[in-house]
């Protein structure tokens, strides 16, 4: 190949790679794969539809966190499981179950998702919780989800999660690629440890643009050395 052939497919390559980057960086509208979702805005509500039978990608975190809260009727506690699962396109989904311990005094009326703000998302929920990793199958779905008009808070409502019953899974589908520690509230609790979608830290950034410039320059490197086996070779033969 020619000096000037080969020049050009390097170029090609790191506008490909760049222009990948930006993308995943940077896309605002990019939305995951829900088979079935609905969309709003900051102040919006739907009826979450059901997503079973949608596979729901790669997954990447999950933690359990306790809540209790204590009312006029008595103390309800309980916990709140919630998994982070990347769509192949590379935006991530936000998964929640919430269950209801047998001794508690009231019912569950409501799962609010804080911070994502500045995120075009979409909720759904599934009847078929144990297809998903990490998951069981829950008993109470929600018949409403809405989102503040700040557009921080994503949460949804239930006609009551009764004592020891769970939740269906619900999902807060987001055009994220990256995600951070974050906060639910579970009707009077105070914010519990969940997940939520993040902007990568600028030195991650850095770190990133390094490693990519390191990349261009391996490629120029293992180049050259085949274009000098390719001469030995010429002399050899």
């Amino acid at each position: 190949m020619s000096s000037s052939k080969q020049s050009n497919a390097s170029r090609l390559w790191f506008t490909s790679v760049c222009a990948l980057t930006a993308t995943m960086i940077l896309a605002p509208a990019a939305m995951a794969g829900l088979i079935a979702s609905c969309q709003f805005l900051p102040g919006g509500s739907c009826s979450p539809p059901d997503d079973a039978g949608d596979t729901p990608g790669t997954l990447l975190a999950s933690r359990i966190d306790p809540f209790s809260f204590t009312t006029s009727s008595g103390t309800t506690h309980g916990a709140i499981k919630a998994e982070v699962f990347q769509e192949m396109g590379g935006t991530l989904d936000f998964y929640y179950i919430v269950f209801n311990a047998p001794d508690s005094a009231t019912s569950i009326m409501r799962e609010t998702n804080l911070n994502f703000g500045g995120w075009a998302t979409s909720v759904a929920f599934r009847s078929d919780g144990s297809n998903v990793p990490g998951f069981v199958d829950g008993n109470i779905l929600p018949f409403s989800a809405d989102r503040d008009l700040s557009g921080a808070n994503v949460g949804f409502n239930f006609g009551g999660v009764p004592p020891n019953e769970r939740s269906r899974v619900v999902i807060v589908s987001t055009n994220g690629f990256y995600f951070a520690a974050g906060g639910t509230v579970i009707d009077g609790s105070g914010p519990l440890a969940t997940f939520e979608p993040a902007v990568p830290e600028p030195r991650c950034l850095v770190l990133f643009s390094t490693g990519l410039i390191g990349l261009v320059a391996a490629r120029k490197r293992a180049r050259r050395l085949r274009e000098l086996g390719c001469r030995i070779d010429s002399v050899e033969l």
